[in-house]
């Protein structure tokens, strides 16, 4: 495999974060087409294949042995071009804008990048996916929430659909002598004591109790406290959380942590690496992330902290009942720029390449590892024996390739409690997920103008919390939101919702 610089700054893009979920129903496309299998035909010339993909954390090392295993079993050259997380909003931007494209792009489901599909820059691969058995598994709903005009561009990831979760110091709350906490009030209780109350018990005032970067999980904590989760329609109407009661009671939360540094002073500039860092160094009690992350971070952290205990949880139990972050992963769709790729021949190619991905043995490469060095297999099951190496190894890689289900077609694991805990929990709350309504209804605001609509609030949030301004200045930039385009994105997203429901 090649790392090499196929594409300029300005032509880069990045991708996201863990892939599993549900895989049962067909995908929903048009073609009445059985699934032929991994391949639509043989090929001795090796598919020439440049992609964008998402560092997490520092890229894995060129020509390592997993690309290498890639490659061979799917008779393919790989170019990835690795770009670090803080870097995607901006290289995204500036890859659509420049017409620089790979032959592969891993794209968050934005507002820029659905005005390119809708302008014909993708192939649509709908029509195709029903030709290959593996990517023929996906539930339709995730179709649903990344089509356009009824067309499907997009290779989703399947993963969890209610994944969210405060991942915690367990052997910190056992030392403040605190339980697990089930409302606002008493998750302030616990930061408040992992900041004050020298929870690692090493005499020395050096731990922050919540480690935060920026505000796109917010939304998980207004959930959880019983507000929607983003939009929600309500009495014929689509009502925008940072309206409710809930999202106020959450940001003069945070404003509290803030105000005490029961949180990191850096939250609005913080990465998620900077984050992840501080708590598996023992810096920070509390981070929030997918409840499968628990065992990674404790991985990482038990080996400068031997003693260290980890646990996570997924909602409060307040007047509401228990609410949980629903998500169709529109994070990590694989798209095919028609400039790069001129042929359905080699469309069906790099289509049939993702699909060999999750035969069993590239899949639980890509979700186990190398036997011998990531895992040993134990009654037929993968025993991880290094999650820190295989978090440094192949977790990237994973997160980028492979489409399906972590347990389509993958040797099942034995694993660490905390991983069976959040397998449990991914199933057990999809019964308590609340989803976003916005996300299968169209805009044409939302498409020219949403990350800048999105970002009004975001600023205003932020500030909020930093005390640069009051709930009174909070209002205002709302109706900033408003006149900017707000008024005119709902109006439109209900107007698709009652065409919709034929209303």
């Amino acid at each position: 495999m090649k790392q090499q610089g196929w594409l300029s700054v300005k032509g880069m893009v990045v991708a996201s974060m863990l892939l599993t979920t549900l895989a049962c129903s067909t995908a929903g496309t048009s073609s009445t087409d059985k699934p032929e299998g991994s391949a639509v035909k043989k090929e001795e010339k090796p598919l020439e294949l440049t992609m964008a993909a998402l560092a997490a954390q520092e890229p894995p090392a060129e020509g390592n042995e997993i690309e290498k295993r890639m490659e061979a079993f799917t008779n393919t050259n790989l170019s990835i071009q690795w770009i670090p997380l803080a870097a995607y909003a901006d290289k995204i931007n500036l890859m659509i804008a420049s017409g620089e494209l790979p032959k592969v792009v891993n794209a968050n489901f934005s507002p820029t990048i659905q005005s390119a599909m809708k302008s014909g820059m993708f192939w649509e691969v709908g029509p195709h996916l029903s030709k290959f058995k593996n990517l023929s598994t996906f539930n339709k709903a995730y179709f649903d929430h990344t089509e356009i005009d009824g067309k499907v561009y997009g290779i989703p990831s399947s993963r969890p659909i209610t994944r969210q979760s405060l991942i915690y110091r367990s052997d910190w709350l056992k030392n403040a002598g605190l339980k697990e906490p089930k409302n606002l009030e008493e998750l302030y209780q616990v930061l408040k004591a992992y900041t004050q109350n020298d929870p690692d018990k090493n005499g020395a005032n050096d731990t922050v109790g919540l480690s935060m970067e920026g505000l796109g999980k917010l939304n998980n904590i207004v959930v959880m406290h019983g507000g929607p989760n983003k939009f929600a329609i309500e009495s014929g109407k689509l009502i925008p959380d940072f309206e409710t009661k809930e999202y106020m009671d959450v940001l003069k939360f945070m404003k509290r942590l803030y105000d005490e540094k029961l949180m990191n002073q850096d939250f609005a500039v913080a990465t998620r690496a900077q984050t992840q860092s501080a708590f598996t160094t023992g810096k920070s009690g509390m981070v929030l992330a997918v409840s499968g992350n628990a065992y990674n971070l404790y991985a990482v952290l038990v080996k400068p902290v031997p003693q260290a205990e980890v646990d996570f949880f997924t909602a409060f139990e307040g007047p509401k009942g228990k609410k949980v972050v629903g998500e169709i992963n529109t994070e990590t769709l694989t798209l095919i720029p028609k400039s790069s790729v001129k042929t359905e021949e080699e469309l069906l190619r790099i289509l049939a390449f993702f699909d060999k991905l999750a035969e069993p043995e590239m899949a639980t490469l890509l979700a186990r590892g190398v036997n011998g060095k990531h895992y040993k297999v134990e009654d037929g099951k993968a025993l991880t024996t290094d999650g820190a190496l295989f978090l440094k190894d192949v977790s990237d890689l994973r997160n980028q390739f492979l489409k399906t289900w972590i347990f389509h077609n993958t040797m099942p694991p034995k694993q660490h409690a905390l991983l069976d805990k959040s397998d449990r929990s991914d199933k057990d709350d999809e019964k308590y997920g609340v989803f976003d309504a916005s996300k299968t209804l169209t805009s044409a605001t939302y498409m020219e103008r949403g990350k800048e609509l999105e970002q009004i609030i975001t600023d205003a949030a932020t500030q909020f919390i930093m005390g640069k301004i009051d709930e009174a200045g909070f209002k205002k930039e709302i109706e900033k939101w408003r006149k900017t385009g707000g008024d005119k994105m709902l109006t439109e997203y209900m107007a698709d919702y009652n065409k919709k429901n034929k209303k």
